[in-house]
């Protein structure tokens, strides 16, 4: 990961002063609050972790492709082809079918479902 000027804020002062971490030049403060964006990358992410581990326990190769059901959810239908090439999957919208699988982002649980 490589950090560019676009990521980096100077500023004068902090409202959280004791936050951050001193050194010679200065003090860093991480801003550690996410955005709507990365919150949706990050559902999409755990999504394809778990549709993974789901492969692994069928013992699936990578070339094996499957079909993916998901439910209705902006996230996966904004990254559905993101989520298929990651996968190996067809992905089908709606009632979950095959073998469930169960994953929670955020306190709230997601199901789908992985059909060989």
């Amino acid at each position: 990961l490589k950090i560019s000027s676009e990521d980096i804020i100077f500023t004068e002062k902090s409202s959280e002063e004791s936050a951050g971490k001193e050194f010679s030049g200065g003090k860093v403060f991480l801003d550690t609050n996410a955005g709507a964006e990365l919150k949706k990358e990050w559902l999409v992410a755990e999504l394809t972790r778990a549709v993974q581990e789901m492969r692994k326990e069928l013992k699936l190769n990578k070339k094996d492709k499957i079909t993916l059901y998901l439910p209705e959810e902006k996230a996966f239908k904004e990254f559905s082809k993101e989520i298929s090439a990651q996968t190996g999957s067809k992905i089908s919208f709606g009632a979950i079918a095959g073998k469930e699988g169960k994953f929670e982002f955020e306190g709230k649980g997601f199901a789908f479902g992985v059909k060989i």
